[in-house]
């Protein structure tokens, strides 16, 4: 775990370090912004393929397997071969990359730079606190995607810029940024339903009442999925996993934003996609794909929380909110990568290492 140790100082004296600095704020922030972004690209960069369940690492079926495989088709075969039912968005991805060059330690560096990027840039743009924030998105399932899951993390990083457009009220660039998201993975196609959500106006009785319905949901569940699998995709099986730890942080968390907010848009918006989150979450103890598709969803909690916690005008309760909820999700993040087995995130290695 030392990796990951030296991952959340390195964040922490840079963010001290840069704080001191006689520079603008704005000037402060990006260099803050760039450091943790190089930091997080290096991590993922600099790791053995063999970590990551679906990379498949010494398989032609996996991730690296099939990267070498496009990279030896000519650009119009791409279209012609079936690449594991891949996305042909990913696919030109593969190819592009393929023409730069085909080591894999690029390979997971392009994927890397591109899924993070994004992130990156809404950190710097819109949250009251890029720490916080960077903390926040270290401790979500989404961060260990970065693994594992190449298709759902270029994916997921696309429908971040995709917030962009519904703060900026521009629907169609939302519209054609998740199609173009979904040529990655198809299960990004859910997040169209971000931008109504987001300017959907509920008063303290509606919060309430969606409080009580990711409870319903929840205790539910189980017949709830039946007669959606039916309706939706009769293949599906609960697999019962037994992952309920999420949902209840992220309960939590709905109650704190709820209880702390303003009446904002900015706060109320980022609350209602972050509620689908929340249902997605409840289903996950029993069907891990709905975990996969609330990925989408839980990225808008690195503005979210920040937000929240930066209009508190109790300063004492402020500055324990940001104490309490940073160590909150160190603590979480650090469980998750030690026991994600899919992430394959612990122990570690270097790609110069041998692999026990």
């Amino acid at each position: 775990m030392v990796i990951y140790f030296v991952l959340y100082s390195a964040i922490g004296f840079t963010a001290l370090f840069i704080k001191n600095l006689k520079a603008d704020y704005t000037k402060r922030r990006f260099l803050f912004c760039m450091i943790a972004f190089v930091l997080l690209v290096l991590l993922f960069s600099v790791r053995h393929p063999s970590m990551g369940v679906d990379l498949q690492y010494d398989s032609t079926n996996g991730y690296i397997g099939q990267f070498q495989q496009i990279s030896q088709l000519s650009f119009t075969e791409l279209f012609s071969t079936s690449i594991l039912s891949y996305e042909i968005g990913f696919v030109i991805f593969n190819k592009l990359i393929s023409y730069i060059s085909t080591d894999v330690q690029f390979y997971l560096f392009a994927c890397t730079f591109f899924a993070v990027c994004p992130i990156t840039y809404v950190i710097y743009k819109y949250s009251k606190s890029p720490l916080f924030s960077f903390l926040i998105y270290i401790g979500l399932p989404s961060f260990l995607m970065l693994f594992s899951g190449m298709r759902q993390i270029l994916a997921i990083g696309l429908c971040t810029i995709a917030l962009k457009f519904i703060f900026e009220k521009k629907l169609f660039k939302f519209i054609i940024t998740v199609i173009f998201a979904s040529l990655f993975h198809y299960s990004a196609s859910i997040f169209l339903i971000a931008y109504p959500c987001y300017y959907l106006k509920f008063n303290n009785i509606g919060r309430v009442a969606s409080l009580i319905l990711i409870g319903l949901i929840f205790v539910f569940r189980v017949p709830i999925f039946n007669f959606l699998s039916q309706l939706y995709k009769e293949e599906a099986e609960i697999d019962n996993n037994g992952a309920i730890g999420l949902f209840i942080v992220f309960v939590l968390v709905y109650v704190y934003c709820f209880i702390f907010s303003k009446t904002n848009t900015d706060v109320r918006g980022l609350l209602n996609i972050f509620f689908l989150a929340c249902v997605c979450q409840a289903f996950s103890g029993i069907y891990s794909t709905a975990m996969r598709i609330g990925y989408y969803f839980m990225i808008p909690l690195i503005l979210l929380l920040p937000n929240v916690v930066n209009k508190i005008d109790d300063v004492k309760v402020r500055e324990i909110s940001y104490i309490f909820i940073s160590v909150a999700f160190i603590i979480f993040g650090l469980i998750s990568i030690y026991n994600s087995s899919w992430a394959m995130s612990y122990p570690y290695y270097f790609f110069w290492e041998t692999v026990v």
